[in-house]
């Protein structure tokens, strides 16, 4: 002290801790406050005041005290204990730990401050300095049963929990009513998945102390854990009852309630938690998961960004709010945080399992195929994994890897029917198509409702040309659910392949219905043309959709509204302009963004043969309804002139890459080899792109090559009609040197298109068409033998003037 005490004084502060014994506080106040009046200098007399604060809970005026007192006396201990027991209270653990090391600095084997100090960096998550000081406090006390409970909630804090549970027997061993300890250790169980050894522990530390809030809350998480709900939430309300303030409580009610899927209910227990404790992050966590769950993605952002602010360093943050940010789709964001998730925790699992499908979803899947390679060899049993594995080599076109992973993943999950789905796609895709149906027929007696399987094995059965069978499959699929676009659009295809015109264009209208339209048309103020409506006098726009070759099939239907009186508005891409142009001059021809005249109604071009009726036997099949400008046909003639002796024949052997099926309709240049052979005949390109990997092969075959001369389709529409012949796979070109009525020979895959129907070799769209079929798919050596006859006995009449 700085002055002697006098004997009143002395007094006066003996009384006062008396006072504070018996828990008179609110006089030990009065009496202190008047004492440090008279004498502000008197530092034991501004502790006792600061203690005598602090048990009233008014933790700033009791710091304000001790703050004064150790200005005045910094070498007593028990001031910077105090001190640091007022500022764990108001939050502040960092300086408390501090305080309470300055204690043990001035008195080392002061052991209430060691222990003090081991609680608080408990409390501010700092487990590894908690294990380093509690060592310490049992060196010098072996069997302190606290020190150890300490020591076990470090080693839970880091995640430890077999030695986590070691620490708290020993401390029951030591102390076996230990109510602390026990809960502790019923909460590590919890962690072990030992539910109903911790069910058990938390019991008994609830007989043990049945008043204990903390412990009912304990209690009721093991119950959750053991889908106990209803207990659960008894327990919950108890510890309500006993504590409202307590937002443990009714953080654990939240996570309860959204396990039994009451949503609503779950965020008021969260919002409840957080009303009371705004910096809770297992509530603000918690809310985080609701919100998203009832939609509101706004507030789950706003939750989980507060609770990555207090504890930035957990992964689960990050990983909820990129479940999130994935269910708005916004998935540059997922990614975003699935990385921060794994910057703070490498190993996590769950995070390369999300990350798996981000990038899917990205179209990232090399990225995505190694995720789930990295997942395999931690969890080789994961079969939903090694199924996602298969569906990403399919998607990259590796068809043989992607069946050996579905077949692992089917020896993982033998009775689930998605196994034996995703087995007949890669047949499908490997062109085993019966062995894909009879993988489809074992995943149907699995699961006989089914849609995805009918709609799987009705697209298998086209492919192969089984119309009928198709058909069944997807009329049992439609069955299930008579909404399904998916099930209604892939019929269309099975009733056009067996000529059912009227029935196929209907259903082709299902094309753009559903959530997920297949295609997305624009849409406008003016009224859709109904099937059978009168046009006459009426202005149509009638606009493009899908690929090229579509809209060239399709466009003569433009011809057929302005038979029936329709002033026809076209809308189509640039490359078809001009040549669009050339249906007639009362065909106004106009790009897809316009501008445009005015309208009175719209007609998507592919729906017009539904709007028209169309049927086999009424097919609009007058050709050329497309023709060259004279000026661009004039000018080709002179490039073709030296060739002029021989038979002239165009070549596409080729399409856009991007076409599903391009596969099985394109071919490699060199198996042209056949037909080239054929003396006499003067071969041209037709198409304006050329593959990498064909280009020697056309340099060498000594074809004539214009492509850079090819434009657009009007264009190329001229130099078609200066051709002897045109020798096409189903592409645009096909389809153009039919709608110009010129001689072409269509090179058709065994999975052709439907529009081709069956076994024919004309077709009803193109009179001047003749097509040449594969009988397997793949094998085009037979359909070259053929062609390279039809082509001799052509030259042949040629040369003889037939």
């Amino acid at each position: 002290m700085s002055d002697p005490i006098s004997d009143p004084i002395r007094h006066t502060l003996q009384q006062a801790v008396q006072l504070l014994q018996r828990g008179g506080a609110d006089e030990a106040q009065a009496l202190l406050s008047a004492l440090v009046a008279q004498r502000p200098d008197n530092a034991d007399a501004l502790g006792l005041l600061g203690i005598a604060l602090a048990q009233r809970n008014n933790s700033v005026a009791a710091a304000g005290m001790f703050e004064r007192a150790i200005k005045l006396t910094p070498q007593n201990p028990g001031i910077h204990v105090n001190y640091g027991n007022v500022l764990r209270k108001l939050g502040r653990p960092a300086e408390a730990a501090e305080s309470f090391r300055r204690a043990i600095a001035l008195r080392p084997d002061a052991l209430p401050a060691r222990r003090q100090l081991v609680s608080t960096l408990l409390d501010a998550r700092h487990f590894h300095q908690a294990l380093e000081e509690s060592a310490i406090l049992l060196r010098h006390a072996p069997g302190d049963p606290a020190a150890r409970n300490d020591r076990g909630l470090a080693y839970l804090g880091l995640g430890r929990f077999e030695e986590a549970l070691a620490e708290f027997n020993a401390a029951l061993s030591a102390h076996p009513d230990f109510a602390a300890a026990l809960s502790h250790k019923g909460v590590t169980l919890c962690r072990l998945r030992r539910v109903d050894e911790a069910l058990q522990c938390l019991k008994r530390a609830a007989i043990l102390e049945p008043k204990s809030a903390q412990i009912l809350c304990q209690q009721a998480h093991a119950h959750m854990l053991a889908r106990n709900f209803e207990e659960a939430l008894r327990c919950l309300d108890v510890a309500i009852e006993l504590e409202p303030q307590l937002a443990f409580a009714w953080t654990t009610r939240g996570e309860v309630l959204q396990r039994m899927g009451r949503v609503a209910d779950a965020v008021a227990s969260f919002e409840s938690a957080l009303n009371l404790d705004p910096f809770d992050w297992d509530a603000l966590s918690g809310a985080g998961v609701v919100y998203a769950l009832a939609g509101n993605s706004t507030a789950a952002i706003d939750a989980l960004n507060r609770a990555a602010q207090i504890r930035p360093d957990h992964a689960q943050t990050y990983l909820d709010r990129a479940q999130v940010a994935r269910g708005i789709g916004n998935n540059p964001a997922a990614l975003f945080d699935i990385e921060n998730a794994l910057r703070v925790d490498p190993g996590n699992i769950e995070a390369i399992v999300l990350r798996v499908a981000v990038h899917r979803a990205l179209g990232n899947r090399a990225e995505a195929l190694a995720d789930c390679e990295t997942v395999l060899k931690a969890d080789p049993a994961n079969w939903s994994i090694q199924n996602n594995h298969g569906v990403i080599l399919d998607e990259l076109g590796r068809s043989e890897e992607a069946l050996a992973s579905y077949e692992k993943a089917l020896e993982l999950n033998p009775n689930n029917p998605d196994s034996f789905l995703n087995i007949g796609t890669a047949l499908v895709a490997l062109k085993r198509g019966e062995d894909a149906v009879k993988k489809y027929d074992l995943a149907l007696a699995l699961d006989p409702t089914n849609i995805g399987v009918y709609n799987c094995k009705g697209a298998a059965l086209i492919a192969m040309r089984r119309f009928d069978e198709a058909l069944e499959s997807f009329d049992r699929a439609i069955a299930h659910e008579p909404d399904s676009a998916i099930s209604n659009f892939h019929r269309s295809f099975a009733l056009l392949g067996r000529g059912r015109l009227s029935e196929g264009f209907e259903a082709y209208e299902w094309r753009r219905r559903g959530d997920f339209p297949f295609v997305q048309l624009p849409r406008f103020e003016q009224p859709e043309l109904r099937p059978g409506e009168d046009v006459n006098g009426k202005s149509l726009l009638l606009y493009s959709e899908q690929g090229l070759g579509d809209i060239i099939h399709y466009a003569r239907f433009a011809r057929s509204f302005t038979d029936r009186g329709a002033k026809v508005v076209f809308a189509t891409y640039p490359a078809l302009q001009r040549l669009m142009a050339s249906l007639g001059d009362d065909i106004v021809v106009v790009p897809p963004e316009g501008p445009s005249p005015p309208f009175d109604v719209t007609c998507p071009l592919l729906s017009a043969p539904h709007i028209l009726g169309t049927t086999l036997d009424n097919i609009p099949a007058e050709v050329p309804y497309l023709s060259a400008a004279e000026e661009l046909r004039t000018a080709w003639r002179k490039r073709l002139e030296p060739y002029a002796g021989t038979l002239r024949v165009g070549l596409a052997w080729s399409g856009n890459p991007q076409y599903p099926n391009d596969a099985t309709r394109s071919i490699a240049f060199e198996k042209l080899g056949a037909i080239l052979e054929v003396p006499g005949i003067t071969f041209v390109n037709v198409q304006k792109d050329v593959r990498p990997t064909d280009e020697e092969g056309l340099l060498k075959s000594g074809a004539i090559d214009f492509r850079g001369e090819l434009t657009d389709f009007a264009e190329t529409a001229a130099l078609i009609s200066e051709l002897d012949l045109v020798i096409a796979v189903d592409t645009s070109l096909a389809h153009l040197a039919g709608a110009l009525g010129k001689p072409v020979w269509i090179l058709l895959s065994a999975v052709s298109d439907w529009r081709w129907f069956e076994d024919r070799t004309d077709s009803p769209w193109y009179p001047t068409a003749r097509l040449f079929r594969q009988k397997h798919v793949g094998e085009w050596e037979p359909v070259f033998a053929d062609m390279k006859t039809a082509l001799q006995e052509l030259v042949t009449a040629r040369r003889l003037g037939e």
